[in-house]
């Protein structure tokens, strides 16, 4: 008794707050049975016996109601509504679940990483707000799609991996329709990173606010639905990174449906030396800053369908690559563009480190830096 009243007398002293262990839950079906598509209110998420805390583990198993109407639905109750990781693994057919409120979803994991894990051939479907109180990793993982119809807000980030048993997206152009951003605002203030799988964005969503954008792999980040009319804005905030493929429209060859880069840093790699593809419509330079690391062994490059020079034309600026510093005047490729550049090369602006002297040059088929000094010059000793 001495020892707990000790306890409970340091607690309220220090102001410690014990630990609370997040809980695990398992929803089955409610009483309604086979003709209840939307569960009974006793089994739905905001009720006794549901998930709605930080950490808590919600899991969504197989053994969902069987429906006429082909949509299983999760009533949120309690608003707003908070998960830590969202396990999905639904084998009823092609239902699609559909959490719904016209209010919030948060994923609050205590500081780690919130999860979504998919593990079935069904859709996910989110017809609520999402905030990301910490960053949101999406697992695909064989499902044919996770869906986000209202947006994603937080000060978390987004980060997509896995593969989805779909063969193309919804406009055809890549592997899979992995995860659709299909409306609502999106300006959550982490960075979103595509490890694998693809990221689809409806026409309906200008843009991905503030975050920083990572594509690493084959048709990461799909842009096709911005054919019209005026292609993607990357905001002055943001910065388009990776190793991968951002898909454009390939029906209009022009710089008004291509990824445009008004004052926002495109850097190809991914923390080193890297390529970043730009498939379709192609790449915009106006306005844009250009970061490449520019090294002995390696350097970096963007690839390009095609490239545009108009308006006010971007910068495109040098960096030497720490741990391969560059000894060797001479040519580098930047942007290797399989199609067509429009407008001057000699309007780019250019930034060197100190002591390296260059201009940029067009190929025909590149866009290359031409080296024709580096600090301390070459010594030769006649003897």
């Amino acid at each position: 008794m001495k020892r707990l009243t000790s306890l409970i007398c340091a607690v309220l002293i220090t102001g410690a707050i014990l630990p609370v262990h997040a809980a695990d839950f398992t929803w089955t079906t409610g009483a309604g049975g086979n003709n209840d598509a939307r569960w009974d209110l006793s089994a739905n998420w905001g009720g006794a016996g549901t998930p709605n805390a930080a950490g808590d583990t919600a899991n969504i198993l197989a053994n969902w109601p069987t429906t006429a109407f082909g949509t299983r639905t999760i009533q949120l109750r309690q608003i707003p509504t908070t998960v830590g990781v969202l396990n999905v693994n639904t084998s009823e057919g092609d239902a699609i679940i559909v959490l719904q409120t016209t209010q919030t979803l948060v994923f609050d994991n205590n500081g780690s990483t919130a999860e979504v894990n998919g593990a079935s051939t069904n859709q996910l479907r989110f017809n609520a707000q999402l905030v990301a109180t910490d960053t949101i990793a999406i697992d695909v993982a064989g499902m044919s799609a996770i869906r986000v119809d209202r947006g994603i807000t937080g000060v978390g980030g987004v980060t997509i991996t896995g593969d989805s048993v779909s063969t193309t997206s919804a406009a055809g152009s890549n592997d899979g329709n992995d995860v659709y951003f299909q409306s609502g605002t999106y300006d959550y203030t982490g960075e979103t990173r595509i490890d694998s799988g693809v990221l689809q964005m409806s026409q309906h969503v200008t843009s991905l606010g503030s975050t920083s954008i990572i594509v690493n792999g084959e048709w990461d980040l799909d842009l096709t639905p911005f054919a019209a009319p005026t292609g993607y804005f990357l905001l002055p905030t943001q910065t388009l990174s990776g190793t991968g493929t951002v898909q454009m429209d390939e029906g209009v060859k022009a710089e008004s449906r291509s990824i445009r880069s008004d004052g926002a840093t495109v850097a190809p790699g991914d923390g080193g030396v890297g390529t970043l593809t730009v498939a379709g419509a192609g790449l915009s330079l106006t306005g844009g800053t250009f970061q490449f690391e520019v090294g002995e062994a390696a350097s970096d490059q963007i690839v390009p369908e095609r490239l545009y020079i108009s308006g006010t034309p971007g910068t495109v600026v040098i960096a030497d690559v720490p741990a391969d510093t560059r000894k060797s005047l001479g040519t580098v490729v930047l942007f290797d563009y399989a199609g067509t550049l429009s407008g001057d090369v000699a309007d780019l602006g250019l930034t060197l480190p100190a002591g390296w002297a260059g201009t940029l040059v067009d190929s025909g088929s590149s866009i290359d830096l031409t080296i024709t000094e580096l600090p301390g010059g070459t010594v030769i000793i006649f003897r």
